[in-house]
């Protein structure tokens, strides 16, 4: 399959940081998207800092990273 938001207008999954109406549809674009996860995924690897990917904003991918690297596994020290 293919991007939902691949029929959307380029600026429509770009809103500003401040609509949120712009952000809760880009949102609504990616919930039912079939490449969600790889969008997301993407984003992250390649730390996108502006749009919605993979239904997420640029600070709650951010947030995930920093969740994530928390998690890690952390060597004991001897």
């Amino acid at each position: 399959g293919y991007a939902a938001c691949a029929d959307e207008a380029p600026d429509t999954m770009f809103p500003h940081p401040e609509n949120t109406a712009g952000i809760e549809y880009a949102k609504a674009v990616c919930s039912d998207c079939p490449v969600v996860a790889t969008c997301l995924a993407t984003a992250m690897d390649r730390g996108e800092s502006n749009g919605v990917w993979g239904g997420l904003t640029p600070e709650e991918r951010r947030a995930k990273q920093r969740a994530s690297y928390n998690r890690k596994p952390r060597a004991k020290s001897a």
